[in-house]
This record gives structure tokens, C-alpha cells and sequence, in this order.
């Protein structure tokens, strides 16, 4: 987003924090303004006051961003989550995927067991008649 956009939406934003609500949209507004409330009502910082109103109000998350600072630090931020947000689920499918390893291969470990108990037992007899006939 460009700097005087962020800018022009802080404003917005100052402007309905310190009067609680900002004044309708003019049809003879500059571009940059009109952008601007196009913006923060889609980032959904400003809504109207009703449906059919045309005076708008800050939302909790116009609050948040007037309270962390403004726009741009809000963007930051919000980098910043996307970024987490993605390296959690490169993680988290990579744990899945070593889970799906071990859940795909159980029945070779039982399988193993099986056999190492059904052999432990006669390995263990023959070696003792193997030692009864030494003595």
C-alpha cells in the first residue's frame, strides 16, 4: 500500500477516534480520500453506524490500530503473522507427515513383535538343549 494512502487513512482514523464518528463521504472529495474510506472499509477499521447511515464509526479493529500506532504498523504486524502463521503450517505438516510415516508402518511393528516372541522361546529352548547335551 502506498505511503499517502496509509497516511490518509490514519487520518481517517485520528479523525473518528477523537469525534467517534466522521462526517459522510463528499462527492467532492480528492481521489487519495476516497481511496482511503474505500480501504479502511475494506480492512474493516470504519463501518457505518447503520445500513442506511452515511456517517461512519470505528471498528474494534479501527481501535486497535489507532491504539497500536496507526496503519503501518498495523501492516507490519500483520506481516509479521502471515509470516509465523506460514512457518507454522510448514511445521505442522511436517510433524503430520512423520506422524502418517509411523501410523502407515504400525503393522511392521507388529508384525516384528510377533515374531520376535513367537522365536524368543525356541531360540531359548534350543539353546538350552544345545547346553544339556554339552553337559
Amino acid at each position: 500500500m502506498e505511503k499517502q494512502l496509509i497516511k490518509e487513512i490514519n487520518n481517517l482514523i485520528n479523525e473518528c477516534y477523537r469525534n467517534e464518528r466522521i462526517g459522510p463521504r463528499l462527492s467532492g472529495e480528492s481521489e487519495l480520500r476516497s481511496k482511503a474510506y474505500d480501504r479502511a472499509i475494506s480492512i474493516e477499521c470504519i463501518e457505518k453506524t447503520s445500513p442506511t447511515s452515511k456517517i461512519y464509526k470505528l471498528t474494534e479493529l479501527g481501535y486497535s490500530i489507532y491504539e497500536k500506532g496507526g496503519m503501518e504498523i498495523y501492516l507490519k504486524n500483520k506481516d509479521v503473522e502471515k509470516k509465523l502463521d506460514d512457518r507454522i503450517q510448514k511445521l505442522t505438516y511436517k510433524h503430520l507427515e512423520w506422524s502418517i510415516i509411523k501410523i502407515k508402518f504400525w503393522w511392521i511393528f507388529m508384525i516384528l513383535g510377533a515374531l520376535i516372541t513367537f522365536f524368543i522361546p525356541k531360540i531359548f529352548s534350543i539353546i538350552c538343549t544345545l547346553s544339556e547335551r554339552i553337559h
